[in-house]
């Protein structure tokens, strides 16, 4: 038995992780065949090869009554913008051991 441990500090979506175990999968068929047989009304899981970034993968895309949900924090179109966002410290940072080292 082989373990698996996840780390996911920043998240994990859940296309990223299904396309993830079905790279470990292997046999990518069956997997999709398997979560399309599932019997959610409406719902189509598809995967296809994807690469961003220099990174080679698979991107999978889960279809609701034929449609792909997009996220909102993805901006899919083609005008540059700046997101700025101050970031300030209004607290002192100090260090101080009220202990003495004798």
């Amino acid at each position: 038995m082989k373990t698996i441990y996840l780390e996911c500090n920043m998240g994990a979506s859940g296309d990223m992780l299904m396309a993830s175990l079905l790279e470990l999968y292997g046999d990518q068929e069956t997997f999709l065949r398997t979560m399309n047989g599932l019997g959610l009304p409406g719902v189509e899981v598809r995967s296809e090869p994807s690469q961003k970034c220099g990174i080679t993968g698979t991107h999978i895309r889960v279809l609701i009554g034929g449609a792909e949900e997009s996220s909102g924090d993805i901006h899919e179109h083609g005008h540059p913008h700046g997101h700025e966002h101050p970031h300030s410290h209004e607290h002192p940072h100090s260090h101080e051991h009220p202990h003495s080292h004798e």
